[in-house]
């Protein structure tokens, strides 16, 4: 009976994209994924829609913020918001190590909606060069069904 059957093993997509985007040193993706996912746990739910997270880059994570007023009061918290941040149920440690803070216009602050990721404008949409980028690391990868798994899970996030 077990010829019939061979043993699987099943994965959390979540794991197995996490995994590739580490061994092609592209932790920060993961990193600004997870600070877009808790934004409204990390700065709580009323600043979450005053602000929002913009990009992660070099270790600096650059917040847009809806006024000049609520950007000069996260100034006094970047230090907590980087020690939430740095929590293990987040990112960990040496994910971000200073924060920018840009005021942007009205409009973008509520187009960005920080519903739970089942919403389809909860994802980030991908530029051209990040588009490349995940196509270039599905190319690397050499185990033919995590190749394809990893390629439709980009595809679904480049097409929200």
């Amino acid at each position: 009976m077990s010829d019939v059957y061979p043993e699987h093993r099943f994965f959390k997509v979540e794991k197995i994209i996490e995994k590739v985007l580490k061994q092609n040193n592209l932790q920060e993706v993961l990193y600004f994924t997870k600070i877009f996912k808790y934004w409204d746990v990390i700065v709580g739910k009323p600043l979450s829609k005053k602000a929002y997270p913009l990009k992660l880059k070099n270790r600096t994570l650059f917040v847009g913020v809806e006024d000049s007023a609520y950007s000069h009061h996260l100034r006094f918290y970047e230090a907590n918001i980087i020690e939430l941040i740095a929590s293990p149920e987040i990112c960990g440690d040496g994910a971000v190590k200073k924060i920018v803070f840009r005021t942007v216009p009205k409009r973008v602050v509520q187009s960005v909606s920080l519903e739970p990721m089942g919403a389809a404008e909860a994802s980030p949409v991908l530029s051209d060069l990040d588009k490349a980028r995940a196509e270039e690391t599905s190319l690397k990868i050499k185990d033919q069904r995590l190749q394809k798994t990893f390629s439709r899970y980009m595809a679904k996030i480049i097409s929200k």
